[in-house]
């Protein structure tokens, strides 16, 4: 029998202040104000992260602001006005037609180059 995979969840209606360091993957339907490390986050339609992002994937629905930084990221949300975002790849999704808006204010994009990602494993 195969193990699913771990990984932390932040509820919607919580609200988390801080580092976040993981390694394991996190699903943030919440708010995360602060420095994420972790092999990846996946901010879906109700999650708002604001702070500096270090991860492998990046996947958001939600709503974005500060510096991302990934090998892989896929956007669906919005992306808030002074965001730095760089990765290896990057790609936009329209998630769901007519009812989804990818939006960019004021950012900077920085794809192609291979994103120096901290290792999440603690030492």
């Amino acid at each position: 029998m195969t193990e699913a995979p771990i990984e932390t969840l932040i509820a919607q209606g919580t609200t988390v202040e801080g580092s976040v360091t993981s390694t394991c993957g996190i699903t943030l339907r919440g708010e995360l104000k602060g420095d994420v490390f972790a092999p990846s986050l996946n901010v879906e339609p109700s999650g708002k992260v604001d702070g500096s992002v270090e991860v492998e994937e990046f996947v958001s629905h939600g709503e974005v602001s500060g510096r991302i930084k990934a090998k892989h990221i896929q956007l669906g949300g919005r992306v808030r006005d002074k965001t730095v975002i760089s990765a290896e790849t990057m790609e936009v999704k329209l998630v769901e037609p007519g009812g989804v808006q990818v939006a960019f204010g004021d950012c900077e994009f920085n794809v192609g180059e291979p994103a120096e990602i901290a290792p999440t494993e603690p030492e």
